[in-house]
C-alpha cells in the first residue's frame, strides 16, 4: 500500500507539471513515505527470505519483530531529539 501511494504520488507530481519525474520529485516523494517504506516493506522482506527457504519461519518472525522495536525506538528517540534537543529527553523517548 505505501509502495502505491509513493508510485502515486509521483504520478500526480507528473501530471501537474506535464513533465516527467525528476530525480528532486523522486527524492520529495522519498522524503515523505521513506518512514513508512522501511517499518512496512522490511518485514516483508524478512517473510519472503523465509518463504524462499534463505531463513527459517521462526528467525523471519524474529527478524520482522526486531525491526518493528527497533524502528519505534528509533522513532522516539528522533521525536524526542527534535522536541527536546538533549541526549536524556531522546533517551527518555526511546522507551
Amino acid at each position: 500500500m505505501a509502495v502505491a501511494k509513493a508510485y502515486a504520488e509521483i504520478c500526480e507530481r507528473m501530471l501537474e507539471s506535464g513533465n516527467a519525474a525528476t530525480w528532486s520529485d523522486v527524492d520529495a516523494v522519498w522524503q515523505h513515505s521513506r518512514t513508512v517504506l522501511l517499518a512496512g516493506n522490511g518485514p516483508t522482506v524478512a517473510f519472503l527470505c523465509s518463504a524462499f527457504g534463505l531463513i527459517s519461519p521462526d528467525r523471519a518472525l524474529l527478524a520482522a519483530q526486531l525491526l518493528a522495536i527497533g524502528l519505534l525506538g528509533w522513532f522516539g528517540g528522533r521525536i524526542g531529539w527534535r522536541v527536546r534537543g538533549s541526549v536524556p529527553s531522546m533517551i527518555i523517548a526511546l522507551f
